[in-house]
């Protein structure tokens, strides 16, 4: 079942990959897509002791709940929610923003996750039936005797843990809502800074 629950929490997802360093078409586009968004910021902050020039803009931790963010080419400016202050953290740092769909994110995320828990129920329901294989003939010494084939139990199996996967994975997409998000790619060499993580 942790399966499920990790196939919906990931699958309710519409990513982008940006390319660090931003160009500057990239940030005025980045820019107009996340105003007026409280968003979720997760950075890889260097260690202190890395020596880059971000230094004297390291932060204490690296998820952030935030809003009124503006990125430009050195940093990504914007409030934390829950101090309700003002934070710098560099853009070359970004690992991903996301925040929840415009329209309705519950009900497309509930689709997605019943979709994807079916999917996923079916496939171990039936897989757990066919190992289990064929139980062994019965004794005479019984007054039941109730024998099921592989066949049976996959047929069985699939279709408990599909419904099963269906409720949960409706419940879960439902609850955690889709989400779109942005992934950025941390510079390399040959884009101007190895001294990133």
């Amino acid at each position: 079942m942790r399966i499920v629950l990790l196939l919906a929490i990931v699958a309710c997802t519409s990513a982008r990959e940006a390319r660090l360093p931003l160009e500057s078409a990239e940030l005025c586009e980045l820019n107009a897509q996340v105003q007026n968004r409280e968003l979720t910021i997760v950075a890889a902050i260097p260690p202190r002791d890395a020596g880059t020039i971000y230094q004297p803009m390291i932060v204490d931790r690296e998820s952030w709940r935030g809003r009124d963010l503006v990125l430009d080419v050195s940093a990504a400016a914007f409030t934390d929610v829950e101090t309700g202050k003002r934070r710098t953290v560099p853009t070359a740092a970004l690992r991903r923003i996301s925040w929840p769909s415009d329209g309705h994110p519950g009900s497309f995320g509930g689709l997605q996750g019943a979709a994807i828990g079916l999917v996923s129920g079916v496939a171990i329901g039936a897989l757990a039936g066919f190992a289990s294989g064929d139980d062994p003939p019965c004794t005479s010494s019984g007054w039941f005797c109730f024998r099921y084939s592989a066949g049976f139990k996959a047929e069985v199996g699939a279709a408990g843990l599909g419904v099963i996967g269906l409720l949960v994975g409706a419940f879960v997409g439902s609850a955690i809502g889709h989400h779109d998000a942005i992934h950025f790619a941390p510079m390399t060499p040959d884009k101007g800074d190895d001294a990133l993580p």
